[in-house]
């Protein structure tokens, strides 16, 4: 279940991503950069946006925005801070690379 609700917010939110993104490159040509390069810039987009204060990481309110794409929000929100908690026992903030790599084991998850 865990497996399943986040490779659903994990789609839902890159769908949105990449949406939103495509919409204002309408009418441009790009070239198209490798799978990986794909993934990792949407991603770092993705966290981007979630860094509501631009400090570079994300605070847990920032990183529980993440349940605002899911269908059960509150269940959501409760496995992410969990997950957020183990992340970042501290509570200093998680960096882009801890985001990128949480997004990639949770992908790999749930293949």
């Amino acid at each position: 279940m865990t497996r399943v609700l986040a490779a659903a917010i994990l789609v839902v939110a890159l769908v949105a991503l990449t949406l939103s993104i495509g919409s204002a490159g309408i009418g441009k040509k790009a070239s198209v950069p490798a799978a990986k390069e794909t993934d990792k810039s949407k991603r770092d987009l993705f966290f981007e946006q979630l860094d509501a204060n631009k400090d570079g990481k994300l605070n847990k309110q920032e990183f529980l925005k993440l349940a605002d794409v899911a269908v059960k929000k509150e269940d959501s929100r409760q496995q992410l801070a969990k997950a957020y908690d183990t992340l970042d026992p501290a509570d200093k903030g998680i960096t882009k690379d801890q985001f990128r790599q949480f997004l990639t084991r949770k992908n790999a998850d749930n293949k």
